[in-house]
């Protein structure tokens, strides 16, 4: 049969790049237009950890589909579609946020608290909120119980083995989190903040992403480089980017100007492309020396 690495080396990478395209869609189908997007795309190249980690044969990258299609579900927005177009996204919407909270809790544990923030910013956009509660709660409290439950059985406890070998942390965590944003994003960020600033439902997807980071800090954060414990929101927050850039733009003239977002975008992305070959060339001078001191030991 297949080797098991190799096999979830391949479903990893496979898994990112349709999370990294249906970013970009969004993106695009929300009038950021053809070069946001490719900036998007730049950006997600540019951040090399994102790849890095995909095919590392770990979870992440399932992960960071199953982060990207909740917070996509979380945030659609009401069109002007027919009626039938219209209820099938919803029900796609509702799909993706409720894949997000069975799901997350057997990938990675410290995205349980951004699954259900997906679920609240869910809730919030709904005409009859009563009735997405109960589906939200009912998931949340399925994926999250399931996980324990099968803990107890296989382990005797609950709490995941990592986190009671690796005691938390809050100055580990904070330096962590400082690191792997200025590696995953960088001034990246400057354009994802005016996003969030403009408009109530990329605020509200913001502000979850915000709990996804407060979470990873908590925990004391991670040994492995390249951010391994954000690069699941990677694409989501890529894809603030790019609306960010296009509505500064925006904001800017009232006939945008073609080459305005791209000037910005390179401004934030010729900084984090050094950034990143920096913390990249750092790993690669690492893992040497801790191979050597496994071997030691």
């Amino acid at each position: 049969g297949p080797d098991p690495a190799v096999a979830s080396m391949l479903v990893g990478a496979r898994a990112v790049a349709p999370a990294a395209a249906l970013a970009v869609h969004r993106a695009r189908i929300r009038a950021t237009g053809t070069l946001s997007a490719v900036l998007i795309v730049f950006g997600l190249g540019v951040s090399g950890a994102m790849a890095m980690h995909a095919q590392s044969g770990l979870e992440t990258g399932l992960a960071t589909l199953v982060v990207t299609l909740g917070g996509l579900g979380a945030s659609a927005r009401a069109s002007h579609a027919e009626p039938s177009r219209l209820r099938r996204a919803r029900r796609l919407a509702l799909a993706a946020v409720l894949a997000a909270l069975l799901l997350l809790p057997w990938l990675r544990p410290e995205l349980v608290p951004l699954a259900w923030a997906f679920g609240l910013v869910w809730v919030r956009a709904r005409p009859r909120p009563a009735a997405a509660i109960a589906r939200v709660v009912a998931s949340a409290a399925l994926g999250l119980g399931s996980v324990i439950a099968f803990r107890l059985a296989m382990f005797g406890g609950a709490i995941p083995l990592s986190a009671q070998a690796k005691p938390t942390d809050l100055g580990n965590g904070l330096g962590y989190a400082l690191v792997a944003l200025s590696v995953l994003f960088g001034l990246g960020l400057v354009p994802v903040l005016h996003a969030a600033r403009s408009s109530r439902t990329d605020g509200a997807l913001g502000l979850a992403l915000v709990v996804a980071l407060v979470t990873v800090i908590l925990g004391g954060g991670d040994w492995m480089p390249g951010g391994r414990l954000l690069v699941p929101v990677a694409p989501l927050t890529w894809m603030l980017f790019g609306l960010g850039l296009a509505r500064r733009a925006l904001t800017r003239s009232h006939a945008r100007p073609r080459w305005l977002p791209v000037l910005l975008g390179l401004l934030c992305l010729g900084p984090q492309a050094a950034i990143t070959a920096l913390s990249l060339g750092q790993a690669d001078a690492v893992a040497p020396s801790r191979a050597r001191a496994g071997a030691e030991n």
